[in-house]
């Protein structure tokens, strides 16, 4: 006997304009947001990116890494922008091998921010609107709150022993002394990047950004004629 397979929850998506695809639904809808308003790619690209660092904070955030390849329709060349961090100087080798395969906490398990300055790499470069303008939706995620879906219920509710051992974390992450419930609202007390205000305050900063992720551009030749 045949069996007719079930159509999938996730339906293949097709689009005569544009398409945004994120690890997040609200991120990829922030990111189309940017485009109904008139941004480009890179503008809901890093609208997307800065809503994927409140949205899934089990999974990345904005001081750690957001390496960028991009080629805008007339561009010759793809470009890329490392987006990626680098040990303290005095982080050696034989640290790690003292540490061996611990490298769950401590200064051997972070780098020094880059992302924040690849998303700004980005806009100056390429982009159209203003950090304030691309900024706004994970402000707004930041400062409302959000819903809680199963996979980050589950990654919180694995790592709260490890959360539990500093306050900054234990306030944000487990404000009720355990994980938040899947499908509850994150309120906006407690948002994983209850940064919103501090982002807001600091737009002016494009500037005196550049350079603290040391954040490499490279270019790739191609002979391809399509527009992405």
């Amino acid at each position: 006997m045949e069996f007719e397979a079930l159509p999938t929850l996730r339906p293949t998506i097709l689009s005569t304009k544009y398409v945004v695809a994120s690890g997040h639904y609200l991120a990829s809808m922030a990111g189309s947001k940017i485009l109904e308003r008139g941004g480009n790619v890179v503008d809901a690209g890093v609208a997307a990116g800065l809503c994927i660092n409140v949205l899934q904070p089990d999974m990345t955030n904005i001081g750690g890494v957001a390496p960028i390849i991009l080629r805008l329709a007339g561009m010759p060349e793809v470009v890329t922008i490392s987006g990626l961090g680098r040990w303290p100087r005095q982080l050696t080798l034989d640290d790690y091998r003292r540490r061996g395969d611990d490298l769950s906490t401590g200064m051997g398990s972070a780098v020094v921010p880059a992302a924040l300055d690849a998303w700004v790499t980005a806009l100056d470069r390429y982009g159209t609107m203003t950090f304030a303008d691309v900024a706004a939706p994970a402000i707004e995620l930041a400062e409302d709150g959000f819903p809680v879906n199963r996979f980050l219920h589950d990654n919180l509710r694995k790592a709260a022993e490890t959360l539990a051992q500093w306050p900054s974390s234990r306030s944000v992450f487990l404000s009720r002394g355990r994980a938040p419930g899947w499908v509850s609202g994150w309120s906006s007390g407690n948002s994983p990047a209850r940064s919103g205000s501090s982002v807001r305050r600091r737009q002016g900063f494009r500037a005196g950004m550049r350079g603290c992720g040391r954040c490499e551009i490279s270019s790739i030749k191609t002979t391809s004629q399509g527009n992405w």
